[in-house]
């Protein structure tokens, strides 16, 4: 419990106390959200990052529920599709190593 505490939820809230801290030159405790807010850049991130996450976000749903669903009792190459699977997860994280 300690480890994910120290490893999780501490950051966490250290970052959330970061983001309400006040930046020099500016009052009141949602100041850097309303100067990020307030910048059409930052505005446009955001929806870029909307536009691109909900479809696929909507595709792998549609893809994954029935998969799973079928998946759930034994079905003929299921080890390599489950491999088939796994391997992206857990890629990212053996190159970055």
């Amino acid at each position: 419990m300690l480890l994910v505490l120290a490893l999780f939820v501490y950051p966490f809230l250290y970052g959330i106390g970061v983001s309400l801290t006040p930046a020099e030159g500016r009052e009141g405790i949602f100041s850097s959200y309303a100067a990020f807010l307030g910048d059409a850049r930052e505005r446009a991130s955001i929806w870029n990052t909307l536009r691109l996450a909900i479809p696929a976000t909507l595709i792998n749903l549609a893809i994954a529920v029935p998969l799973a669903y079928r998946m759930r009792r034994p079905i003929p190459g299921q080890r390599p599709i489950s491999a088939l699977f796994v391997v992206p997860m857990t890629l990212g994280t053996v190159l970055v190593a």
